[in-house]
């Protein structure tokens, strides 16, 4: 499968995106990892708008699978949400559900377009996203898959989990 991966928003996160792009890789699938523009420089603020833009330049069509960590899971369900994507399935992984950068309603506009194929998988006690709060964001959705990990970081490299719901 063609997989793009669109990361946390902190540098620290891109570890964790390559090394789940290697496991993703070495059982056969293509993985793209989005670099945010500031990851490069620490002078330059986020802006949704701007990394949609280049998220748009990659030829969008030819993903089957996206997969968005903390405000990358954000910016999937936003891309989802207007059309921008029509992926197979999606793959949120520590929704940052308190952070002011989001919006619920893309997250819930999401979920509704992709009904039976979303998979979320979220720490118990992650520090940005109340397991509450993501209980409460869902409880309406039928179809959604819910994975619970045992933990209070907003660590998620969690590749064995990710491979199981991309089945």
């Amino acid at each position: 499968m063609n997989i793009l991966y669109l990361p946390g928003n902190s540098v620290v996160n891109k570890d964790e995106a390559y090394s789940i792009k290697s496991h993703l890789e070495a059982k056969g699938h293509k993985v793209t990892v989005f670099e945010w523009t500031h990851w490069g420089d620490e002078n330059i603020q986020w802006n949704l708008n701007y990394e949609i833009e280049k998220i748009k330049a990659l030829n969008l069509s030819t993903y089957d699978i996206l997969i968005g960590k903390s405000i990358g899971s954000f910016v999937s369900s936003k891309l989802v949400s207007d059309s921008l994507i029509d992926p197979k399935r999606v793959i949120l992984l520590g929704l940052p559900l308190d952070s002011a950068l989001v919006d619920i309603s893309d997250y819930s506009n999401c979920i509704d377009k992709m009904g039976t194929n979303i998979v979320i998988i979220q720490n118990t006690k992650d520090p940005y996203g109340p397991l509450e709060d993501v209980n409460s964001l869902i409880k309406d959705k039928t179809g959604v898959k819910l994975v619970l990990k045992e933990a209070s970081t907003h660590i998620y490299n969690y590749p064995e989990d990710i491979l199981n719901a991309l089945m």
